[in-house]
């Protein structure tokens, strides 16, 4: 039935989008759950063996950030997400499917922040139906059984940043992102860091 979603749109699946989502979700639901079950997507998991599952660093901070534990849904096994892929069709037939037909009607959208205001009038129409088969509607049901279960949010949010691959620190200690350049101790010149925080 859709149970109780969250929706929003990003311009693409960055991390910081990835991670960015996920925080808007928590502060959605005025709480915590306490495992994240994220498909394999690489804003997630940077590499799955059959024992061994190597996290994103940016994903993993989060966890940490919320105490989460982070279990992704095994390759090819719907069953470990059934409830979510039925949300996922749920929404795309009550909003992705209404938001298509505003775009077809010329009722577009100048930008992301106007799309998710949309969004959010779509999931207030969703949440607030009654239900079909059964007494209340999805709000009423999160806020009388759901909205008691999780845990509460930290009072300081995570920091959200961004990370870049850095193979070797140069000569002029300087690291190069997004047009800027910055500098890191010169202790470091040389030596193979691997990410840099920026």
């Amino acid at each position: 039935d859709g149970s109780y979603p969250f929706v929003e749109a990003f311009p693409d699946e960055t991390q910081l989008n990835w991670n960015q989502g996920h925080i808007d979700a928590f502060n959605y639901y005025g709480g915590l759950p306490t495992i994240l079950v994220p498909d394999n997507t690489k804003t997630a998991v940077t590499r799955r063996k059959m024992y061994d599952t190597e996290f994103n660093h940016a994903y993993l901070d989060l966890a940490w950030k919320y105490q989460l534990a982070i279990q992704p849904a095994r390759v090819r096994e719907p069953r470990d997400k059934a409830s979510v892929e039925s949300g996922v069709r749920y929404v795309e037939d009550h909003v992705v499917m209404k938001l298509l037909k505003d775009i077809q009607e010329d009722k577009g959208f100048d930008s992301i922040e106007h799309m998710n205001r949309r969004i959010r009038e779509l999931l207030d129409e969703i949440s607030n139906t009654d239900f079909q088969r059964r007494p209340g509607t999805r709000q009423s049901v999160y806020e009388e059984v759901d909205k008691t279960a999780p845990r509460p949010l930290p009072k300081d949010g995570l920091e959200i940043f961004q990370t870049v691959e850095v193979l070797r620190i140069p000569k002029n200690y300087l690291v190069s992102f997004d047009g800027f350049s910055y500098s890191v101790p010169y202790q470091y010149i040389g030596m193979q860091i691997g990410r840099a925080h920026v």
